[in-house]
C-alpha cells in the first residue's frame, strides 16, 4: 500500500505504512525502521503540540490585555466628560467644590484603607488554613504497630486501625474543605463589596484629579486666578495609582479564589467517593479482624482442650461445615439462576435494535471509511476488517427499507408545503408516513428498550444481593474450614508426639490436615468479590446508556401532534365533501321530519312574544304568511349551513396552523434533551476507539491516553486495554483484530444515527423554512375561506337583516342614504314580511293586547310589593343586629334567605294567577286545566308528604340558623362541608372522599357543627418503655412551643393540654395531648404535630416501637396473645 502526493513523492504516512507491511509480512526481520518512523512521527507531534501551546498562550495574553485596554478607554472618556463639565464653571466655584470634595474624599479613603486592611488580614488567615489543609498527610501503616504473637491477627489489627484512622482523616479533611469552601464564598462576597467601594473611590479620585487639573489650567490662563497655598495634585495622583493597584490585586485574588473554589468543588466530589470507599474498606478490615480474632480464640481453645474433647470439637466442626456447605450450594444455585436471568435480559436488550441504527450497521463501506479517517487502517492485513469478514461475523438482521449512503434521521418525507388544492389524501398519507417512520417506530423501539433496561437494572440488583449473601456464606464456610484444618492439624501433631489417648483418629483427619480446602474457599471468595465488582461496573455502564425519559415524552408529543394534524386534515376533507346543504326533496321521511322541526324551531325562536300572542288570537289570518316565512327560513338554514361549513373548515385550518407552529418548541426541546445522550454516545465511542488504537499501536499509548483524558475526562487503566495475540500466530491475530475493530460497528452506528438526528433537529430549528411555508399556505387558505364566508354572510343579511355593527362596517359608498333604507337593511326580507303580518293583526288584537298588558302589570306590582317588604325586613334585621357585631352577618344572611324563600313562593303564585288570567284574556278555557290541576294537586298532597316535610324542615333550619354554607358539619353520621342549602335538600361535600351527599331536610335528625366557636382534637402518641417519661414530655413541650411560635400554625392554635400518660400498651407507652384551635383546623394541626413529634423523637433518640422491632419468637407470642379471646 503506497500513499503519495500529487507530485509523486512518498509521504511519511506512506513510509510508515510500508514499514508496517514489511514487518508483518516478514516477522523475522527487525523492526528498527518501524521504530524510527514512529520516533519521527512522535517528534513531529511534539513540535506541533509546542507550537499550538505557544499560540494558545499568545491568545490568552491578548484576552487578558483586552479588558485592561477597555478600562483605560472608559477612564479617558470619563475624564473628557468631566473636564467639559468643569470648564463651564467659575474659578471660585471650582475652588469651593474642590475643597468640599477633597475633604469627603480623604474621609472615604481612610475608611477604605481600614476596611481593606481587615480584608487582607482575613485573606492571610484563610491562606494559612488553605496551606495547612494542603500539608495534611494521610496516616501511614508505620504509625500503627500492634504487639501480637499471632501474625495474621496482628496484621488484621494494624490494617483495621489504619483503615479507621484513614476514614477519620478523610472525614476531617472533607469537613475542613467544606469549611474552607464556605469561608472562600464569604471572602468572595466581601471582595466584591470592596471592589464596589474601591471603584467608587477611584471614580471620586478621578473626579478630584480632573477638577484640580481644570483649576490649574484656569490659574495658568489668568493671573487673577491664584491657587491656594496648600494646593497639590501629587498626593491625589499617587492615591489613584495605589487604588488602581489595589483594585487589580482584588480582581486577581477574586479570580484565584474562583479557581480554588472550583478545585474545592471537585475535591469534595472526589472526597465523597473516597469516603464511601474508606467506609467499605473499614467494614472489610473490621470483618477480617473479627474473623482473625475468632481464629485466634479458636487456636487458644484448641491448645487448652484435651485430646478427646478436641476430637469432639473436630467432629462437630465437620457437621457444621457440611450443614453450611448445603446452604452455600443453595445460595450458589440462586446466584446461577439470577445470572442466567441476567444473561437472558441482556440478550433481549441486544436483540432490540433501533431500526435506524440497525440500518446504519449495514453500511460497511461507510464504517470502513470512518475507521480510516480515525487512523484505524487494518485492511493492510490481507482483508482483516473487510466488509466480507465483518458481514460474516455480524448477526443476521431483518430486511430493512433502503436508506441513503449517509445516516439521516428522517427516513421519511420532509415537511410538506401543500398548495390550496393539495390538502387531500396525498398530504394525509405523507403526514402519516412521517409519523409512522420517524416518531412511532423509534418511540416504540425506545420504550421497549427502556422497559428491558429497567428489568435489567432490577435483575442486576438481585444478582448483587445474591452475590453479597453468597460472600457472607463463603466467609462462614471458610472459617469452619479453617477450624477443621486447625483441629485436624493439632490432632495429628499430638498423635505424633505420642499421645496415648489418640490411638484411633477419625478417618477425615488425614483429609483435613491439608490446607487445600481452605485455599479453595479463599479462591472462591476472591472470585465472588471480583464477580461482584464486575456486575457493579456493568450496572454503572448500563445506567449511562439510558436515554433521557423526557425524550420519550417529546417523541410522544411529536407523534400526537402529527396524529392531530391527520385528524384535522381528514375532518377538513370531509367538510369539503359535504359543503353543499341537503335538499329536502331528496330526504327520507326521518330526515324530512327532522329538517321541518329545525325550520319550526328557528321560526319560533325568532318570533317575539308579542307576535306569538297575535298569531294565537288571529291564527287563521296568519296561516299564509307563516308558510311564506317557513320558505324564507328554509333558505336561511341553507345559507347558514354553508357558512358553518366554511367556519368549521376555517377552524380546522387554524388548528393545523397551531399544530404546525407547535413543532417549533418540540424540535427545540428534543434538541436540548438529545444533546447529553449524543455526548455520552460519542464519549463511549471515543473510549472504545482509544482502546482499539492502543491495542493496535501500544507505542502511542501515552499520547492516546492523554488525548482521551483531555477530550472525555476518562482515565483508562492497563486492565481496560484489550490485548492482541502475538503476530506469530497470524490466524489468531487476524481473528482477534477483526473482532476488536468490528466491535466499533454498533457504537459507531448508534452515534452516527443519533448525531444525525440531533443535526436534523438543529437544522429544522434553525431554518424551519418548510414549516413557515406551510403556515403561510394555510393562512392563505384561511383568507380564502373568510372571503367565501363574507359572500355568504351578505346573502344571510339580505334574508335575515343586517345588524348595527355590520351596517357600521360597510364602506362609505355602501352606507344607507336615509333612515328608510337603513330600516329596510336592518329588517331584511324576513323582517319586512313579519312586519307586514304584524300590521294586519294589530287592529283586531287591540283589546286583547290591552288586557295582556294590564294583567302582567298588576302581577309586577304585586311582586314588587313583596320585594319591598322583604327589603324592609332585611334592613330591620340589619339594624337589630348592629348591637351584636359578632352574629350580625349570620342574622342578616338568614333573614335574606328566608325572605328569598317567601319571595320565590309568592312570585310563583302570582305568575300562576297571571298565566290563568292571560289564558282567559285570549279566550282559552282554563276550567279543564284547573280541574286537572286540582286532581293532580290532591294526588301530590298524598304522595309528596316527605317533600312537604323537607320544605318545612328546611325553613326551620334557615330560621334557626343551625348551619351555614361553608360550615364543616356531621349530619346523620355523614361528615363534610356544606356547599348549598335549599328549602328541600342540603348538599354536603365529603372532605375525605370528595363525594357530594344530597340530604333531604326532613330526614335530618342530628346535626354537629364543627365550624362554631372552636375545635379540638385529642392525640395519642406512642413511645418505647425505655424512654424517660420526663424526656418524652419535654419533647412534646418543645413541639408545642415550636407550633405556637410558627407563623403558619401559631395563629390557628389556641391552647395545648399535655394530659400525660394515657395507656400502657403491649409495645409502647401512650401519651395524650389535647389541641384546642380554630374551627376545622384541628386535623391539619394534628398532622403537623405528629410530624414534628416524630422528628423530635428521632433527634432525642426516643423510639416509636412497632411489631417489626420484636424478634421472631416475640412476634409469635404477641400474635397468639392478641388472638386469644
Amino acid at each position: 500500500m503506497q500513499i503519495t502526493t500529487e507530485s509523486g513523492e512518498t509521504t511519511p504516512e506512506a513510509n510508515l505504512t510500508s514499514s508496517i507491511v514489511e514487518v508483518f509480512s516478514n516477522p523475522s526481520q527487525k523492526n528498527q525502521q518501524f521504530q524510527a518512523s514512529i520516533g519521527r512521527i512522535e517528534l513531529m507531534l511534539s513540535e506541533l503540540e509546542t507550537a499550538l501551546t505557544t499560540v494558545k498562550m499568545d491568545q490568552q495574553a491578548i484576552q487578558v490585555e483586552i479588558p485592561k485596554i477597555t478600562i483605560i478607554l472608559q477612564e479617558a472618556n470619563y475624564r473628557l466628560e468631566l473636564r467639559k463639565e468643569f470648564e463651564n464653571r467659575e474659578f471660585t466655584d471650582l475652588i469651593s467644590l474642590f475643597n468640599t470634595r477633597h475633604e469627603a474624599w480623604r474621609n472615604n479613603e481612610q475608611l477604605n484603607h481600614a476596611q481593606l486592611d481587615l480584608l487582607k488580614q482575613k485573606i492571610l488567615e484563610l491562606d494559612e488554613k488553605d496551606n495547612a489543609l494542603s500539608e495534611l498527610q494521610s496516616p501511614s501503616a508505620d504509625q500503627f504497630i500492634v504487639e501480637e504473637s499471632n501474625t495474621s491477627l496482628k496484621e488484621a489489627k494494624e490494617s483495621a486501625l489504619l483503615a479507621e484512622a484513614t476514614l477519620k482523616f478523610r472525614e476531617q479533611r472533607q469537613q475542613d474543605t467544606q469549611q474552607l469552601q464556605s469561608q472562600l464564598l464569604d471572602l468572595t462576597t466581601q471582595i466584591e463589596t470592596r471592589e464596589t467601594d474601591i471603584d467608587k473611590l477611584v471614580k471620586e479620585t478621578i473626579e478630584l484629579e480632573v477638577l484640580g487639573q481644570t483649576i490649574e489650567t484656569f490659574s495658568h490662563a489668568d493671573e487673577k486666578n491664584k491657587l491656594p497655598d496648600a494646593f497639590s495634585l501629587e498626593p491625589i495622583a499617587k492615591a489613584l495609582l495605589i487604588w488602581h493597584q489595589e483594585d487589580e490585586q482584588l480582581k486577581q485574588r477574586k479570580q484565584r479564589d474562583a479557581d480554588r473554589l472550583a478545585q474545592l468543588t471537585v475535591s469534595l466530589e472526589e472526597s465523597a467517593v473516597t469516603l464511601e470507599e474508606s467506609r467499605k474498606h473499614l467494614e472489610q478490615q473490621q470483618a477480617r479482624l473479627d474473623s482473625e480474632a475468632r481464629w485466634a480464640s479458636f487456636l487458644s481453645e484448641v491448645n487448652s482442650q484435651s485430646s478427646p474433647a478436641l476430637v469432639d470439637t473436630f467432629r462437630q466442626t465437620l457437621i457444621d461445615y457440611e450443614l453450611e456447605k448445603d446452604k452455600w450450594v443453595g445460595g450458589q444455585i440462586s446466584v446461577d439462576i439470577s445470572a442466567t436471568l441476567l444473561n437472558l435480559l441482556k440478550t433481549d436488550l441486544n436483540a432490540i435494535h433501533n431500526p435506524m441504527v440497525l440500518e446504519q450497521t449495514q453500511k460497511q463501506t461507510d464504517f470502513i471509511k470512518w475507521r480510516e479517517q480515525q487512523d484505524v487502517r487494518v485492511a493492510i492485513f490481507d482483508g482483516v476488517g473487510s466488509p466480507s469478514t465483518a458481514e460474516a461475523t455480524a448477526e443476521p438482521v431483518p430486511e430493512q427499507t433502503p436508506v441513503n449512503d449517509t445516516a439521516t434521521a428522517p427516513n421519511s418525507p420532509e415537511i410538506q408545503t401543500p398548495t390550496a388544492a393539495a390538502l387531500t389524501e396525498q398530504v394525509i398519507e405523507e403526514t402519516r408516513q412521517t409519523r409512522d417512520l420517524m416518531a412511532t417506530r423509534n418511540l416504540l423501539t425506545l420504550q421497549k428498550q427502556n422497559q428491558v433496561m429497567a428489568d435489567l437494572l432490577i435483575t442486576y440488583d438481585m444478582v448483587l444481593a445474591h452475590l453479597q449473601t453468597q460472600q457472607a456464606a463463603n466467609q462462614q464456610l471458610l472459617e469452619l474450614a479453617r477450624r477443621a484444618w486447625g483441629s485436624a492439624t493439632a490432632l495429628q501433631i499430638r498423635q505424633g508426639n505420642g499421645d496415648n489417648t489418640l490411638s484411633d483418629l477419625p478417618k477425615e483427619t488425614e483429609k483435613w490436615t491439608s490446607r487445600e480446602q481452605v485455599l479453595l474457599l479463599q479462591k472462591q471468595g476472591e472470585d465472588l468479590k471480583l464477580e461482584y465488582e464486575r456486575i457493579e461496573k456493568e450496572k454503572a455502564v448500563l445506567l449511562t446508556q439510558q436515554v433521557n425519559p423526557d425524550f420519550y415524552t417529546l417523541l410522544s408529543d411529536w407523534e400526537n401532534n402529527l396524529t392531530r394534524q391527520i385528524a384535522q386534515l381528514k375532518e377538513r376533507q370531509e367538510l369539503e365533501e359535504n359543503s353543499t346543504p341537503p335538499d329536502p326533496k331528496n330526504m327520507d321521511e326521518f330526515e324530512k321530519r327532522r329538517y321541518d322541526r329545525q325550520v319550526n324551531d328557528r321560526l319560533q325562536t325568532e318570533t317575539s312574544l308579542y307576535e306569538t300572542f297575535l298569531v294565537l288570537l288571529v291564527s287563521k289570518q296568519a296561516e299564509d304568511t307563516t308558510q311564506l316565512l317557513e320558505a324564507y327560513y328554509q333558505r336561511l338554514l341553507g345559507l347558514e349551513y354553508r357558512y358553518n361549513n366554511l367556519q368549521a373548515r376555517k377552524e380546522r385550518t387554524e388548528a393545523l396552523i397551531r399544530l404546525v407552529k407547535g413543532m417549533r418548541p418540540l424540535f427545540s426541546s428534543m434538541t436540548e434533551t438529545l444533546q447529553p445522550f449524543v455526548y455520552q454516545q460519542q464519549k463511549d465511542l471515543d473510549i472504545e476507539m482509544a482502546k482499539v488504537k492502543i491495542a493496535l499501536s501500544p507505542v502511542q499509548s501515552t499520547v492516546l491516553l492523554a488525548s482521551l483524558k483531555e477530550k472525555t475526562g476518562v482515565t483508562l487503566s492497563p486492565s481496560d486495554i484489550p490485548q492482541l495475540p502475538s503476530t506469530a500466530d497470524e490466524a489468531a491475530y487476524k481473528t482477534a483484530l477483526d473482532q476488536l475493530v468490528n466491535g466499533l460497528l454498533e457504537p459507531w452506528a448508534a452515534t452516527t444515527v443519533y448525531s444525525s438526528w440531533l443535526d436534523w433537529f438543529k437544522q429544522q430549528q434553525a431554518k424551519l423554512g418548510g414549516i413557515d411555508t406551510r403556515i403561510n399556505t394555510l393562512k392563505d387558505l384561511v383568507a380564502n375561506l373568510e372571503a367565501s364566508q363574507k359572500e355568504i354572510m351578505d346573502q344571510i343579511y339580505r334574508v335575515a337583516g343586517h345588524s348595527e355593527e355590520s351596517i357600521a362596517a360597510m364602506p362609505v359608498e355602501e352606507q344607507p342614504a336615509n333612515k328608510q333604507i337603513r330600516d329596510t337593511l336592518l329588517l331584511g326580507e324576513i323582517g319586512l314580511l313579519r312586519q307586514e303580518r304584524l300590521d294586519e293583526m294589530e287592529m283586531e288584537a287591540f283589546k286583547t293586547f290591552i288586557w295582556l298588558l294590564i294583567i302582567p302589570l298588576m302581577a309586577f306590582i304585586a311582586i314588587r310589593i313583596v320585594v319591598v317588604m322583604g327589603r324592609r325586613a332585611v334592613a330591620k334585621a340589619r339594624k337589630e343586629a348592629e348591637q351584636d357585631a359578632i352574629h350580625s352577618i349570620d342574622r342578616e344572611e338568614r333573614v335574606k334567605m328566608l325572605v328569598h324563600v317567601f319571595s320565590v313562593g309568592w312570585k310563583m303564585l302570582v305568575v300562576l294567577l297571571t298565566i290563568i288570567y292571560m289564558f282567559k284574556a285570549v279566550n282559552i278555557d282554563v276550567l279543564p286545566i284547573l280541574a286537572s290541576a286540582g286532581v293532580l294537586g290532591l294526588a301530590v298532597a298524598f304522595g309528596a308528604q316527605q317533600l312537604v316535610r323537607d320544605f318545612f324542615s328546611g325553613f326551620f333550619i334557615l330560621l334557626e340558623n343551625q348551619f351555614r354554607v361553608g360550615d364543616s358539619v356531621i349530619i346523620n353520621g355523614l361528615s363534610g362541608q356544606v356547599e348549598r342549602i335549599t328549602p328541600r335538600i342540603t348538599l354536603v361535600r365529603s372532605l375525605t372522599e370528595g363525594s357530594l351527599h344530597y340530604i333531604p331536610n326532613g330526614s335530618i335528625s342530628h346535626v354537629s357543627n364543627n365550624s362554631r366557636e372552636w375545635g379540638a382534637i385529642k392525640l395519642t402518641l406512642p413511645a418505647s418503655y425505655q424512654a424517660d417519661p420526663s424526656e418524652v414530655l419535654a419533647c412534646l413541650q418543645q413541639v408545642t412551643d415550636e407550633l405556637l411560635a410558627d407563623s403558619t400554625y401559631g395563629s390557628k392554635l389556641q391552647k395545648v393540654l399535655h394530659l400525660g400518660i394515657e395507656e400502657f400498651g403491649e409495645l409502647a407507652v401512650t401519651y395524650a395531648v389535647l389541641l384546642k384551635c380554630k374551627p376545622t383546623e384541628q386535623w391539619p394541626l394534628a398532622r403537623e404535630y405528629r410530624r414534628r413529634v416524630k422528628s423530635h423523637f428521632e433527634a432525642a433518640g426516643i423510639d416509636i416501637p412497632s411489631l417489626s422491632d420484636l424478634g421472631g419468637d416475640n412476634k409469635s407470642a404477641l400474635a397468639k396473645r392478641k388472638n386469644k379471646p
